[in-house]
């Protein structure tokens, strides 16, 4: 009830200050964005990792509002892979933990992720769920959290090593720490749903 007051106040807002026409317009880019999105390395999504595997399109240098050569099968890719993302945390089994800080944390990486045109700024909500995770859970583990100090490692960090593989058939993949890093911190957050109902938490690597 909350989400949809907030929204209804802020469409009101928009239209007020743009009007309908403007918005209703701002669909088309969206539409337009996810054919087309920018593969510079700072995308970090699954449509600029594949753009940036294949060399199509821009990848260390950046011109503002040259776009990637469209191209069907890279598209598709990435409709699917949004799907999944999105679908896996709407469908799994969170138990007691639904709805739960997790819950929203994981839904809020999905939905970050799954966009065609994610770039770093856009994980900025990595620093408030790796806080959360580590003072609500992690510190208590007997087991070492790697797998969460990984994941937040590679999303809190800038790795510009990884961008002398650009040139690298195969190897520029690396270029998409952070992306990955975004969707290591998504598994281990399902994974605690999964430990937390089974009463092993604090073991929970």
């Amino acid at each position: 009830m909350a989400f949809v007051a907030c929204g209804v106040v802020l469409i009101a807002a928009s239209v007020a200050v743009f009007g309908w026409h403007n918005n209703l317009d701002y669909i088309g880019v969206l539409a337009g964005l996810s054919h087309k999105a920018q593969s510079h390395y700072a995308n970090q999504s699954m449509f600029g990792t594949i753009n940036r595997v294949i060399f199509n399109g821009e990848n260390i240098g950046y011109t503002p509002y040259v776009y990637t050569p469209y191209i069907p099968w890279v598209y598709r890719a990435t409709v699917i892979a949004a799907l999944v993302l999105v679908g896996s945390v709407l469908v799994y089994p969170w138990k007691k933990l639904r709805g739960s800080t997790a819950d929203i944390a994981a839904m809020g990486l999905a939905s970050v992720a799954a966009s065609p045109m994610a770039w770093e700024h856009h994980y900025g909500i990595v620093v408030a769920i790796a806080a959360w995770a580590w003072f609500a859970h992690a510190c208590w583990m007997k087991k070492r959290p790697w797998v969460l100090g990984l994941a937040v490692f590679l999303c809190c960090n800038f790795l510009p090593a990884f961008n002398y593989l650009a040139d690298k058939r195969g190897w520029n993949i690396l270029q998409s720490y952070l992306y990955f890093g975004a969707l290591l911190l998504m598994g281990w957050l399902l994974h605690l749903a999964r430990a937390s109902e089974g009463g092993e938490e604090t073991t929970l690597a």
